[in-house]
């Protein structure tokens, strides 16, 4: 089976536009567009990241290929073809931050909603058990957060 996205081709394309952007730029003329090419190939990558089993389960998919995309569009200049001549890695993990950032705003909003849920037991007494689970499993895990920053900050410190 031949890959969905051929990296020779993307990266060539995304080098040119990088070359005509900052040439553009420096005459002070109008941008180009990012190549057609390079934002189907985003658009695919974003798809097909989207069903691997970190992100498969979530029910805002759509919106997170959507943020995806637009994150790599936005920093897809920073590309640097001098540095590296792998276009796939690049775009693949813009995506792939773009995708965590979208699921942990997500996971906070859901959590919010989760203590309003909690403070109206009147209006809400049907949700009221699940968003508990959904509080406590959030303030878990931004506590594992912290340990595991206090304990990377630790051996900063005696390593210092």
């Amino acid at each position: 089976m031949p890959n969905f996205v051929d990296n020779k081709t993307l990266t060539a394309s995304l080098s040119l536009w990088v070359t005509e952007r900052t040439k553009a730029i420096e005459e002070d003329i109008p941008v180009p567009p990012i190549p057609e090419y390079v934002a189907e190939c985003a658009l695919l990558m974003a798809q097909k990241l989207s069903s691997k089993a970190g992100f498969v389960s979530y029910t805002f998919k759509d919106d997170m290929v959507g943020e995806g995309v637009l994150c790599f569009l936005k920093y897809a200049h920073n590309f640097n073809p001098e540095k590296s001549q792998n276009a796939f890695a690049y775009t693949t993990q813009i995506l792939h931050n773009a995708f965590i950032r979208y699921i942990t705003n997500e996971k906070k909003q859901t959590y919010t909603k989760a203590l309003i849920v909690a403070d109206n037991p009147r209006l809400f007494s049907h949700l009221q058990e699940t968003g508990t689970d959904i509080i406590e499993s959030y303030e878990r895990r931004l506590e594992n957060k912290r340990q595991v920053t206090a304990a990377r900050n630790n051996k900063k410190k005696e390593a210092a």
